[in-house]
């Protein structure tokens, strides 16, 4: 089982750290550990760059068994990152049965990182931006706002990452008869098929990107609105209105 701990970067580091952990009858942390051996944070922005990239292709960096960088790397996390608005990062360690590292969490968005690598991807990432404006912009449910009329197709941002729901949500295409769209996980792989069209269209157990171009794809706009309501406009451009109509009403 792995252990995650706290650490102490402030100005009384190593008081903190030695008060906490020291304890009676601690063989870990005793008065040896005190005193070993606890690099200074950075004081400048290059000097800050210059420990982020130690941290990149140093893997012994990691290694509170080898060296306590936490002071290290946190000083350097703050002058880079942690000055942004809503980012809030605290350089950890994780106790396992292999000894003790180092780890980034993610106070923002509650999610530990375990090296530099997915750390950077995870700074630049969308979920981290839309976490970081949550933070920034709190919802007050006590506001009172008058209730306004919403159309059912406005976007949501409420689906997953990179998923066909987000895909629908955020074009601005007509997407109606997407309840067709039979999602399955084969082999750790999502598919969909339209159970509306396959008997006449190749969409069985495609991937998230075919099934979104066919569900805005006239063929299947047509379909659905001949089984909504029997008919369906013969020009391109008044069938597109109607499904852009049908598309406010449903959502």
């Amino acid at each position: 089982m792995d252990y995650i701990r706290k650490n102490y970067i402030e100005d009384d580091y190593e008081d903190s750290y030695y008060d906490d952990y020291r304890g009676e009858g601690s063989s870990r942390y005793d008065d040896d550990d005190y005193h070993r051996n606890i690099p200074e944070a950075p004081k400048t922005k290059k000097d800050a760059e210059n420990v982020i990239q130690e941290a990149k292709t140093d893997k012994k960096f990691w290694n509170y068994n080898e060296i306590d960088n936490s002071k290290k790397l946190q000083g350097a996390i703050n002058i880079l990152f942690n000055c942004k608005a809503g980012n809030d990062y605290k350089v950890e360690f994780n106790d396992n049965q292999t000894g003790t590292r180092l780890i980034i969490n993610c106070y923002t968005c509650n999610k530990i990182l375990s090296s530099i690598d997915p750390f950077i991807s995870h700074e630049q990432g969308k979920a981290h931006r839309k976490a970081q404006t949550a933070v920034l912009q709190p919802k007050d449910p006590n506001l009172s706002v008058p209730l306004k009329e919403r159309k059912l197709n406005e976007p949501r941002n409420i689906f997953a990452e990179d998923s066909l729901e987000e895909m629908i949500d955020e074009t601005d295409k007509t997407a109606i008869g997407v309840h067709f769209a039979y999602k399955e996980v084969i082999d750790e792989e999502t598919l969909y098929t339209c159970t509306l069209c396959e008997k006449e269209r190749p969409v069985k157990r495609i991937k998230k990107e075919v099934m979104f171009k066919h569900l805005t794809n006239e063929f299947h706009i047509r379909k659905y609105l001949m089984v909504k309501f029997g008919y369906a406009k013969k020009g391109t451009g008044a069938m597109e209105y109607e499904a852009k109509q049908m598309e406010e009403f449903e959502g």
